[in-house]
């Protein structure tokens, strides 16, 4: 059963997000307190942030929450 606390976004634009914003993954993870390895399998697909962090990935890469749902254009940017 799915956690309903996660936010199924993209990974890529996960990812694509960070390197935008000039940070490495041991810098972001640092900066909003969460473990790198989190952070790493939320970049890889394979985990799910929860809204509340999705949040604080917003603020530090300065990017609205909506950015990390986009499906169609997100192939077109990678």
């Amino acid at each position: 059963m799915i956690n309903s606390t996660e936010a199924r976004i993209s990974h890529r634009l996960l990812k694509w997000a960070r390197e935008k914003s000039a940070l490495t993954l041991e810098d972001a993870s640092e900066k909003m307190g969460f473990a790198l390895e989190c952070l790493a399998k939320w970049e890889k697909g394979d985990a799910f942030p929860t809204f509340e962090q999705l949040n604080k990935i917003s603020e530090l890469y300065e990017m609205p929450v909506r950015m990390f749902y986009l499906c169609e254009l997100k192939e077109k940017i990678f």
